[in-house]
């Protein structure tokens, strides 16, 4: 009997049980401290390799949605004349994501503004997730707050008054938003991208999504605790 008791301690002992962590999601608007929290690799989707006036429905693992019923369209720089360049060291190259206008209606894309809520549904739950935010020189910007959100999570930036922000040719401007869960689980399974208006109009579009994706660690401990039951009993019928 000592011996049972002595050997099963052994093995609440051993760390063949996971040990549960208090992970949490973190948010920040800066490049900087999301790539010196995050380990996964990231995948970058920058939307260049589709072409502009394409409608973007699911790219890369990702489902897009924009909950007012509005078509999402892969643009250029010659869609809204958006100086879409270099951001914060990073290069994507034109492309970028705005809206469809009715058909006949000219420009034939338009910006995200203060009525807009795109969604991202991941195919595989992330361990991080960040993207940029452009402001169209054509439009005004107004004081507000763009919002990045998931469950446990909230993103923010206020326009203008950014910590980290990158002014682009001819004032258009740039910022960053980030999520990542700080206990190493892929728990991102969905963001949404909204605006919370302080006063008058903004406009927008996003670019250069970045995901991270942690790789799963094996988990012993059942085959470990099997083990080392099934060597108990053996133990026991032996000298019964």
């Amino acid at each position: 009997m000592n011996r049972l008791v002595l050997i099963s301690a052994v093995v609440v002992g051993c760390g063949c049980f996971p040990m549960i962590s208090s992970a949490a999601i973190v948010s920040t608007s800066s490049l900087t401290v999301y790539g010196a929290n995050t380990s996964a690799t990231q995948q970058i989707v920058d939307f260049d390799s589709t072409a502009s006036g394409t409608s973007l429905n699911a790219l890369s693992g990702i489902t897009f949605t924009e909950t007012n019923g509005d078509v999402l369209m892969i643009s250029d720089a010659g869609g809204d004349a958006l100086a879409n360049g270099p951001t914060f060291g990073i290069n994507s190259v034109s492309n970028f994501v705005n809206r469809e206008n009715p058909i006949g209606v000219i420009p034939p894309t338009v910006t995200f503004d203060e009525t807009s809520e795109v969604v991202f549904d991941f195919d595989q739950a992330q361990n991080s997730v960040g993207l940029f935010v452009y402001f169209d020189r054509f439009n005004p910007i107004n004081a507000g707050t763009i919002a990045l959100s998931t469950t446990g999570g909230l993103a923010t930036v206020s326009v203008g008054t950014a910590l980290e922000q990158e002014d682009l040719p001819v004032n258009d401007t740039a910022y960053f938003l980030g999520l990542y869960d700080d206990g190493g689980n892929n728990s991102i399974s969905q963001v949404r991208l909204t605006t919370q208006l302080g006063s008058g109009t903004m406009r927008y579009v996003f670019d250069h999504v970045m995901l991270g994706q942690v790789s799963a660690v094996p988990e012993p401990s059942a085959f470990i605790l099997l083990t080392l039951i099934g060597g108990i009993m053996a133990v026991r019928r032996r000298r019964v």
